[in-house]
């Protein structure tokens, strides 16, 4: 015989047989486990009719036949690949790059005695370069393995080499005239140098310096004479060496100073106009009996390079 109990969670009301009593059961509805407990019987009225025969409830399910979900097996996962990690460029680097290249930059150019080096060791490699191209096979190809070849070969062994074109010499004082343009150097003197920096302002060497002046002259009625800056690569326009040809190296300070009195680049020099130039240079050795200046004419447009001669006696302290 089934008799009618309530779920102490939900209050829903179940039937359940009488002998189930004390069992564990699951409610259906809220899915709470409790006891079936049966409340104690009353003698049934006579005088009431028969009650109304609700819908059936389905029994709930007992505990001793639960069985837990399956639980779905995990798919396996393929690993991912390992993504680099980006390398994040603080913005002070990006901000110092630009000055520590201009230091940088400053340092190695502000040294006349390392571009010296640079450029003698580039000369020294293609000087060996062209000697080994004469003593290889190319070289040889050129006297012929043929009889004719042979004798052409001694009788150029033979042949004197084409003399060197010195350049024109000057003395301190004097004037070069070149088709549209006269150089002058007019004085050599040992002091300390003026300077200007990056701001316009002046200032004064600590350590004296060979000082060259020179005046420019545009001898042409029409065309602007344009001066053109020493290139760090490709050397300098003016060369001084002592006679016993020691290099007497050129002075710098870089980017951040320039000489006072000093053309550059920006500079034009107007038809029939003159201007004024300066160069740096070490101060020579104690014997130095005179200087020789070499100044290569393309730094006014022109050709080849010429000389002027300064006795050591003429320079002013």
């Amino acid at each position: 015989m089934k008799e009618s109990i309530s779920c102490p969670n939900c209050g829903t009301s179940f039937n359940v047989a009488r002998e189930n009593e004390g069992k564990r059961a699951k409610c259906a509805k809220c899915q709470q486990s409790f006891t079936i407990k049966f409340p104690e019987s009353q003698p049934e009225f006579a005088g009431f009719p028969d009650p109304i025969n609700e819908p059936a409830v389905p029994s709930p399910k007992f505990t001793e036949s639960i069985s837990p979900p399956a639980i779905p097996k995990a798919k396996p996962v393929a690993p991912k690949p390992a993504t680099p990690k980006s390398i994040t460029i603080p913005k002070w680097a990006i901000m110092a790059a630009p000055a520590v290249l201009t230091l940088i930059a400053g340092y190695f150019i502000g040294r006349e005695h390392v571009k010296y080096e640079i450029r003698s060791t580039f000369a020294n490699a293609a000087e060996a370069f062209s000697k080994g191209l004469g003593n290889g096979p190319f070289g040889a190809s050129k006297s012929g393995g043929s009889k004719s070849g042979t004798t052409s070969g001694k009788a150029s062994s033979t042949e004197a080499p084409p003399p060197i074109e010195k350049p024109r010499q000057f003395n301190l004082g004097e004037s070069l005239q070149e088709k549209g343009f006269t150089i002058a150097l007019k004085d050599a003197r040992i002091e300390a140098p003026e300077l200007k920096d990056l701001m316009g302002k002046d200032a004064k060497g600590k350590d004296p310096v060979l000082i060259l002046s020179f005046d420019f002259w545009n001898t042409d009625d029409r065309r602007i004479l344009r001066f053109k800056e020493d290139n760090p690569f490709l050397g300098s326009h003016f060369k001084l060496r002592d006679d016993v040809d020691n290099v007497i190296r050129g002075v710098s300070y870089g980017i951040g100073s320039k000489p006072k009195g000093a053309l550059t680049s920006s500079d034009d020099i107007e038809p029939g106009k003159s201007a004024s130039h300066i160069e740096f240079f070490s101060v020579p050795p104690p014997k130095t009996q005179f200087l020789i200046l070499s100044i290569d004419l393309a730094c006014l447009g022109g050709e080849g390079e010429v000389e002027f001669k300064i006795p050591a006696n003429a320079i002013r302290m």
